[in-house]
């Protein structure tokens, strides 16, 4: 028997999230709605699970729900998988226990919802909920008024459009951190109804981001699609979109289309951190330069030559930049170290004496190295504060980075601003008894 992974309220039995959240499946409805009778004069702190008093506290709240709450108030349900007599339990009693535990999850956390909109003060909603969401969940939250909000990895049942009288003209936001895809049930329905140009969400994005677009300032956006058509990208519709505010912008996952691209690299952005699909786009970096931009960050340098070309010819062009952060991919070798090719030797052929922060990773492994010469461009950023260098593949154990620290003093020695140095997965020689090491 399969079930939509996104609706299985069995899943959220085992899933931690790994934060402090409320019990949205106690079954205290009471208690949930004593949420929304906020005094405003409140005290300090932060609230980890619902309490049943009035005097709340008022700032950052995260929501979601707890595995061993989950299985307490489903039982039943719970026994009928994990239980010692689970094989007793029909393919059709297990149905009927799946529809009535989701049923009675929905009602509850829409109390939670409703309860929480209704915070006077509220200043940040971090929200990550293993169970899909109707469009109610944004027609509530939508109106609250926290100014922060995180969207943690939520499905929703459908790409609806987020406009009146669902949602209000406006949501001023400053900050969001979004991760929201459509729940796999609702997918295939629409992959069964054959191809299309138009990205799934479309509508929902592009709505999404119009009622928020004049006053954020901070976006964090990460959408990963199980199953990618190459020929369908991310888009927020077929209009660019205006974002007057726009300072901090992370990308992570996107293959956005070029409607997007120019609507956020049109913004007075002071923070740029780009994936690799996006990077990948030969228009993506063809834009105005930045003139505010202050830090650049590409944690996935690509593995094509004329892609780090361009990232090299972006980062000549924002010599004022103050922070660097370049992740070469663990492969990289040889002629495709590109980290090496192209983007060091930019650092050492205009002036960048703005740069205080740079974090380099490259690639090599197992047998990773930093050459001299790439040592030798870094001494001399004379204006560098703080250094990062890692070298080798960036998980497990075994480290591939022997540091010659001769070398090291050498070139860096020139570096007299620098407090900060860090060496990332470098390891040293052990002698060992009867060994010539």
């Amino acid at each position: 028997m399969s079930f939509d992974i996104d609706r299985d309220v069995s899943s959220l039995m085992m899933s931690k999230f790994g934060r402090p959240g409320v019990d949205l499946l106690s079954d205290d409805k009471t208690s949930l709605a004593s949420l929304a009778l906020v005094n405003s004069e409140s005290c300090d702190g932060q609230v980890d699970s619902v309490i049943q008093t009035r005097y709340w506290c008022l700032y950052p709240q995260s929501f979601a729900s707890r595995p061993d709450y989950v299985a307490n108030s489903h039982r039943e349900l719970y026994e009928s998988i994990f239980g010692d007599d689970a094989g007793s339990v029909t393919i059709e009693q297990r149905k009927i226990l799946y529809k009535e535990a989701g049923e009675k999850y929905v009602v509850v956390r829409t109390a939670a919802v409703e309860a929480i909109s209704a915070l006077p003060n509220l200043e940040t909603l971090s929200w990550g909920d293993g169970y899909s969401l109707d469009k109610t969940f944004f027609e509530t939250i939508t109106r609250c008024t926290a100014r922060h909000i995180e969207l943690d990895k939520l499905a929703i049942d459908d790409a609806w459009s987020l406009k009146p009288l669902l949602t209000p003209t406006a949501w001023p936001l400053r900050s969001l951190n979004l991760d929201v895809s459509m729940a796999l049930d609702k997918w295939y329905e629409l992959e069964g109804k054959g191809k299309t140009t138009t990205h799934h969400l479309a509508t929902f994005f592009s709505t999404l981001f119009h009622l928020y677009s004049p006053t954020l300032e901070s976006l964090s956006w990460s959408y990963l699609e199980l199953i990618r058509h190459d020929g369908v990208p991310d888009s927020i519709g077929e209009t660019a979109i205006s974002f007057p505010r726009l300072r901090y912008l992370r990308l992570n996952f996107l293959k956005l289309d070029s409607v997007a691209i120019s609507s956020f690299l049109a913004a007075p952005l002071k923070s740029l951190d780009l994936p690799v699909k996006i990077l990948d786009d030969p228009s993506t970096l063809d834009c105005e330069p930045l003139r505010d931009l202050g830090a650049f960050t590409v944690a996935h340098l690509p593995r094509e030559a004329s892609a780090c070309k361009r990232i090299a010819k972006f980062i000549s062009r924002h010599t004022g930049i103050r922070r660097l952060y370049i992740h070469e991919s663990k492969l990289a070798l040889g002629d495709t170290a590109y980290l090496d090719r192209f983007i060091i030797p930019t650092l050492s052929s205009l002036d960048f004496s703005n740069l205080a922060s740079l974090f380099l990773v490259w690639g090599g492994a197992p047998n990773a190295q930093i050459p001299e010469e790439s040592l030798r461009i870094i001494g001399q950023l004379a204006s560098l504060e703080q250094l990062s260098l890692c070298a080798g593949k960036f998980f497990g154990w075994r480290h591939q980075w022997l540091v010659d620290h001769d070398k090291l003093r050498h070139h860096l020695s020139q570096l007299k601003g620098l407090t900060k140095l860090a060496l990332v997965r470098d390891t040293y020689p052990v002698p060992l008894p009867g060994s010539k090491v």
